[in-house]
């Protein structure tokens, strides 16, 4: 029994390692700088384990072993409109040079110029 308390004891948890340096002094000021951010980082670490967790038991489809989420579904769709978009953009200034050039030789646009003429 002596020995499963030297390991908790050993072992702070986070909450323990974080206030572990209020009120000792200054006798290991920056060893408790030390413990409060590797304290946090645990914790940061313990919240992404279960962000993972929720993330793969709240999307339970699955391709070759990996947990298809709305992230995941993003990012490839993403990825698929990329080189569409390229072309799009490669496309556009003729596109635009065609469709300036009706509207300028359409009957509206013709009537109009009349109407300001007169």
């Amino acid at each position: 029994a002596a020995s499963g308390g030297d390991k908790a004891a050993a072992t702070p948890s986070p909450e323990k390692a974080e206030g572990a340096g209020e009120g000792e002094g200054s006798a290991g000021g920056k060893n408790d700088s030390k413990d409060a951010g590797c304290a946090r980082y645990e914790r940061v670490l313990a919240m992404a384990i279960k962000s993972s967790r929720k993330t793969r038991e709240r999307f339970p489809l699955k391709l070759f072993g990996f947990v298809i989420s709305l992230q995941l579904l993003t990012m490839w769709m993403g990825l698929a409109a990329a080189p569409i978009l390229d072309q799009v953009k490669n496309l556009a200034p003729p596109m635009s040079l065609v469709a300036c050039s009706w509207l300028e030789h359409s009957r509206l646009v013709q009537s109009l110029q009349q109407e300001v003429d007169d």
